[in-house]
């Protein structure tokens, strides 16, 4: 292809020395379309590099990606609006379209009019003949990005789109293949610590699993055992307890001497087949869980870490897995903290975790 487009504008030059001009005014729309050309190149030279790292698979600079959405959408009076028009315009494409405009040109809201005017008119048609895989844009890297970007009032409707975009996203074949493949392998992970370990860690701060299924707790006279299902959810950050410093783990509950803890028993894993994960759930939503689960959740250790990231437009206390087969469990979790985990067990009359004992009714 580049050998043919070379090809071709020699061809041109060699012709206009051949040229008897005609008074027509020939000259005048040759020199427009060499000007809109030179354009063409001036943008194609930014664009093809992005799009051949996205065909590859390779990280992408997304320095330019972060810049260009804080500087497009900020409302800046000194603009005399050139800044305002140019993010409207810009959002007037597909999401993934203006992404990618902001991953592969810096500073659009200081580039040339006629090379942003050129971008927002032809870089769909670019696009169309790239092959581009298909959820590009839904990648890990550039979804990390996006989720600590601070939530502008200018940039909400844009970033609410990209979110619709992963939940979307979830629903294809590509993406169920690639659950799948992961689910099977952490199910042979976890066969193989079963196998090494009777008892499974215990992590800091409850998971409360709430499925549709069988399962939990049975009890038989006087007597109770107890099951209960350790699952670590795709996107889950709880930290086993093995793994951390004894300065970490909370000091305010000590096990009482006598009492004997619990074994918790691994049966069914959840998440048998491929699942819808959506893990970034808005930090607004948070305020549609009852009480005392909303509490609960806003005094864990996780999300005491997102405020002091800067308070996170999304969270990932709180999360939802929906199976894409009728066949599996959907399950639903919100991270709480140590106590508010207690507080709860009480609440719902499940007894007392450090005992197993549960109240008669």
């Amino acid at each position: 292809m580049s050998k043919r487009i070379s090809e071709n504008l020699d061809g041109i030059v060699t012709n206009m020395f051949e040229f008897h001009d005609d008074g027509k005014g020939s000259f005048s729309s040759w020199k427009n379309k060499a000007s809109y050309l030179a354009t063409q190149a001036i943008v194609l030279e930014r664009l093809g590099p992005v799009a051949g790292l996205i065909r590859r698979g390779e990280n992408l600079p997304l320095r330019k990606l972060s810049y260009n959405l804080k500087k497009l959408s900020e409302d800046n009076a000194e603009s005399n609006g050139q800044r305002g028009s140019r993010w409207a315009d810009l959002q007037r494409l597909s999401c993934p379209t203006a992404i990618f405009c902001m991953i592969s040109c810096s500073a659009l809201a200081q580039s040339p009019t006629g090379e942003y005017n050129w971008l927002l008119n032809n870089v769909e048609k670019y696009l169309a003949g790239q092959h581009l895989p298909q959820n590009w844009v839904v990648r890990v890297q550039i979804r990390k990005v996006l989720a600590n970007l601070p939530r502008q009032p200018n940039a909400i409707s844009f970033l609410d789109s990209y979110h619709n975009l992963e939940i979307e996203s979830c629903t294809t074949r590509e993406e169920s293949s690639r659950k799948r493949r992961r689910v099977e392998n952490r199910l042979q992970s976890d066969e193989q610590q079963s196998s090494a370990s009777p008892k499974l860690a215990r992590d800091i701060g409850l998971s409360l699993a709430v499925h549709s299924g069988t399962g939990g707790a049975e009890t038989q006279g006087s007597g109770m055992v107890q099951t209960s299902t350790t699952f670590n959810p795709p996107g889950s950050s709880i930290p086993p307890l093995d793994n951390l410093p004894s300065s970490a783990i909370p000091t305010g509950r000590e096990w009482k001497e006598g009492k004997k803890e619990v074994d918790y028993q691994a049966t069914e894993l959840l998440g048998q087949g491929p699942y819808c994960s959506f893990s970034f759930m808005r930090r607004r939503m948070s305020e549609n869980l009852p009480e005392p689960f909303c509490t609960g959740m806003k005094e864990s250790r996780l999300w005491r870490d997102e405020q002091a990231n800067g308070g996170l437009a999304v969270t990932n206390c709180l999360s939802l897995h929906l199976p894409v087969t009728v066949n599996e469990d959907a399950f639903f979790l919100v991270r709480l903290s140590y106590y508010h985990g207690f507080k709860i067990c009480n609440l719902l009359g499940l007894g007392d975790p450090e005992t197993g004992y549960m109240p008669l009714p």
